[in-house]
């Protein structure tokens, strides 16, 4: 009866911490969003230029490199068991190459933007120019002299 109630209970916890979890995650990205919104509104009403470019992933190659060493293993696990695991190999190459070519376009695709990063970087978050001097301002009226 015991080992009934851990059974249950198992599953059961590890389905609410998940949840937890994700209600916590959601949250938090709810929130950074939400300032950084909140930023830009503010720099827009001073008037300075806000820049408006996609987020980029923080490891752009994690994802190419874990297909990589899936394709990898798979690979080894067909020339170690001396090449009577033919799916192992079909499987691997497959991974494999989708890795690959994940990896050259990601990275083809961060060295084009860190040019583009370059060329930009010089007019973001750029101060407005003060508005130009007016005659009236300097104490002389717009009309000519009588």
């Amino acid at each position: 009866m015991d080992y009934l109630l851990v059974a249950l209970l198992v599953p059961i916890t590890s389905i609410i911490a998940t949840a937890v979890v994700l209600v916590f995650l959601l949250e938090r990205f709810y929130r950074v969003r939400k300032l950084d919104h909140e930023a830009k509104l503010a720099a827009i009403e001073k008037g300075y230029d806000v820049p408006m470019k996609k987020p980029r992933p923080q490891y752009p190659f994690a994802w190419p490199l874990v297909l990589l060493g899936f394709g990898l293993a798979l690979i080894l696990i067909f020339a170690i068991s001396g090449g009577y695991d033919n799916e192992a190999l079909g499987f691997g190459l497959v991974l494999f190459m989708i890795g690959a070519g994940l990896f050259a376009s990601r990275f083809i695709g961060v060295r084009r933007q860190s040019e583009e990063d370059t060329v930009r970087q010089s007019t973001m978050w750029k101060s407005p120019d003060p508005a130009p001097a007016t005659p009236a301002d300097n104490g002389e009226s717009s009309q000519g002299s009588l």
